[in-house]
């Protein structure tokens, strides 16, 4: 039963910045300084800053990224 209580308060935990957000407006979170993987070439992106959208990736790139917001 103690198991049950901490897994449903975690999920309620985890739910509640969904639950604050306007329906109509998506989250945007930006990673800095990070070495990307593209799945097409061998090496790494090195220090590359990546936009995301929502849950979709909007932008990479080695320069600043400026439109977050």
């Amino acid at each position: 039963m103690y198991r049950f209580v901490l897994l449903l308060l975690a999920f309620i935990a985890a739910s509640i910045p969904t639950l604050a957000q306007d329906a109509g407006t998506k989250p945007q979170t930006l990673f800095t300084n990070v070495n990307v993987f593209d799945g097409k070439n061998e090496e790494l992106i090195e220090n590359a800053n990546v936009l995301v959208d929502g849950n979709l990736i909007k932008q990479v790139s080695v320069e600043p990224i400026r439109n977050v917001g």
